[in-house]
C-alpha cells in the first residue's frame, strides 16, 4: 500500500524525455524533475537546450541537456547510452518528439513530406524504444509513455502524414505493453488534443502572415475555433498533458498498461 507522498514520487528514478525543451516536453521535464527524477532531455537546436536548461536550473533540477537530432538513425543509441549514464540506468523513456514539418491536404504532400512525418513522428519511436528496452529490464519500475494526437483518433482535412504517423504510434503502443510486459515494463500513450504551446502561437502567426491579416484577428479567430471543437470550450494547457504524463511515470499507474488516455477536453467523439 501506497502512503499519499509516494503516489507520486520518483525520487531515485532516470528519466529521458525527448524534444523537451518547450511546449509540453519541457513542462513534463519540469514535472518529473519537481517529482524527484533525475532528468535527461534532449533538442537538435542548441538555443532551445541553453533556454531550458536555465529553467531547469531556476527549479534546482538535476538534468542533463543532450544536443540530438532524433531522426537520425543513430541518435538513438547516443542519446540512450548518455541518459543511462547520467542516472546509473534509465527507468522512464518519455517519447515527446514530434510534430509537422510540412503541412497540406492528401493532393499536395509529397512522398518526401510522408516520409520525414514517418521518421520524425513514428520512426524515431522506434528508435528510442529499441535502444532504451535493455536499460529498462533493469529497472524495478520501467515506463515507455509516447506522446501521441487527437488526430490519430480524429483525423482533419489536412496533414494525413501526421495524423497516420500518430496513429502507428498508438499501435506501437499497444504491441509493446504486450511484449514487454513479461519484463515489468508498462507502455502508455498520451493522446493531446489542442494545447497552447509555442508551437500553437507559431501556427497563429504563420496563418496570419499566409492570410495577411493581423495577428490578433486570426489568433481570435482560431482560438474560438479551437475552443469550440472540443466540450470543454478551449485550449489545453501544457501542464495538464505533463500530469497525465508524470501520473502514467509514477507507483500510481502500476496497474496501466496498453492504454491510451485522451486528454483533449473531450475533442475526440469515438467510443
Amino acid at each position: 500500500m501506497l502512503n499519499n507522498e509516494s503516489l507520486f514520487t520518483l525520487k531515485g528514478k532516470t528519466a529521458l524525455v525527448t524534444g523537451a525543451t518547450q511546449g509540453i516536453g519541457l513542462a513534463t521535464t519540469i514535472l518529473l524533475g519537481k517529482a524527484g527524477a533525475k532528468v535527461a532531455f534532449c533538442s537538435r537546436n542548441p538555443s532551445n537546450l541553453k533556454s531550458a536548461e536555465a529553467h531547469l536550473r531556476d527549479h534546482g533540477i538535476s538534468f542533463l541537456a543532450i544536443q540530438a537530432d532524433v531522426t537520425h538513425p543513430e541518435a538513438a543509441r547516443t542519446v540512450i547510452k548518455q541518459a543511462a549514464e547520467f542516472g546509473s540506468g534509465l527507468d522512464i523513456l518519455v517519447n515527446n518528439a514530434g510534430g509537422l514539418i510540412s503541412t497540406g491536404r492528401f493532393s499536395e504532400l509529397s512522398d518526401y513530406d510522408w516520409e520525414n512525418a514517418w521518421n520524425f513522428n513514428f520512426l524515431s519511436v522506434v528508435r528510442f524504444c529499441r535502444e532504451a528496452i535493455p536499460y529498462l529490464k533493469q529497472s524495478d519500475s520501467p515506463r515507455i509513455i509516447n506522446v501521441s494526437s487527437v488526430v490519430a483518433r480524429q483525423p482533419g482535412a489536412y496533414n494525413p502524414h501526421y495524423s497516420t504517423a500518430k496513429m502507428a504510434l498508438i499501435a506501437l503502443t499497444k504491441h509493446l505493453s504486450q511484449v514487454l510486459s513479461e519484463d515489468g515494463i508498462l507502455v502508455n500513450c498520451v493522446v493531446p488534443g489542442i494545447v497552447h504551446t509555442e508551437g500553437w502561437d507559431r501556427y497563429i502567426r504563420d496563418k496570419a502572415a499566409h492570410e495577411n491579416r493581423p495577428i490578433d484577428e486570426v489568433s481570435e479567430r482560431e482560438n474560438q475555433r479551437a475552443a469550440g471543437s472540443a466540450p470543454i470550450g478551449r485550449l489545453g494547457q501544457m501542464h495538464e498533458v505533463a500530469s497525465t504524463i508524470l501520473f502514467l511515470a509514477s507507483p500510481s499507474a502500476s496497474f496501466i498498461t496498453g492504454a491510451e488516455i485522451l486528454v483533449d477536453g473531450g475533442k475526440s467523439k469515438g467510443v
